[in-house]
């Protein structure tokens, strides 16, 4: 039984406790992610494709990127080069200044 805060009996919450468990699936699912496209992410001219610049956008939400860092290293790395590219990074910045180019 759990009360109007979100709170059960034994006192843990239960929002938190979802959050956790979210929190973990998504960089799970980042990993598949990662293990299944990082050779898709540029076009055949070298250019970011679509695929390459929403992989690289939502990769900074969440930490997302520090944890595909961890556990991804070389499609972080990939990610990176998304965020560098001349025609990607000046449109990022302007967008979100605080993200850099990792």
């Amino acid at each position: 039984m759990y009360t109007l805060d979100g709170t059960d009996k034994s006192g843990s919450c239960m929002k938190a406790r979802l959050a956790s468990g979210t929190r973990r699936y998504l960089h799970q699912a980042r990993v598949v992610f990662a293990d299944q496209f990082a050779g898709q992410l540029f076009a055949a001219s070298g250019q970011p494709n679509a695929l390459g610049i929403m992989a690289a956008a939502v990769s900074r939400w969440d930490e997302a990127r520090e944890a595909l860092s961890a556990v991804a290293p070389a499609f972080a790395k990939i990610l990176s080069q998304v965020d560098a590219d001349p025609i990607v990074a000046p449109v990022f910045a302007r967008h979100w200044p605080q993200w850099e180019v990792l």
